[in-house]
Formats: structure tokens, sequence, C-alpha cells
């Protein structure tokens, strides 16, 4: 894997889903376990920076996302392209 998935933390729903679907894709093209990285974050603002900022990539509830992007546009009167 090129980067690292960014999800909701460790232990949660979507972490355990997110683990099983990358495992059974690895498995089934020869990608060693060790070779895949998903991270956990409680934070949706971190995740969102951590993409912005070309860390990683995101796996997240498309609501959180557009719900995070509201937000930015308040505080900061614009958002990312990939909030639109």
């Amino acid at each position: 894997m090129r980067h690292p998935i960014l999800t909701f933390g460790r232990g949660t729903a979507p972490h355990r889903a997110l683990e099983d679907i990358v495992d059974k894709l690895a498995l089934a093209n020869g990608v060693p376990l060790a070779d895949t990285r998903i991270t956990g974050w409680t934070s949706i603002s971190v995740i969102v920076q951590l993409v912005r900022d070309g860390l990683g990539v995101a796996a997240t509830d498309a609501r959180m996302r557009r719900f995070s992007c509201s937000a930015r546009r308040t505080r900061h009167g614009g958002c990312h392209e990939y909030c639109e």
C-alpha cells in the first residue's frame, strides 16, 4: 500500500470492518498483511487534516466529512476542494 488508510479509532465498528476488508483484499492479491497500514484516530478533524497534508487516504463516513467541511467553511470561509 502506498499510503496508510486513516479511519476511526481502533476497536470501533468502522475500524474493524475496514480491517476485514483490507485483510481480504491483501490476501486475494498476494499482499503481505504486514504491508497494510490502517491508522485509527478519534477526531474526524485530525483525519481530514492528515488527508489534506497528503499523509494518507481516509475511510470515513461521508456525513462526517461533510460536517467537518461545513464547520471549516464557517470558521475559515473556505474549504478544500474535496469537500465539494
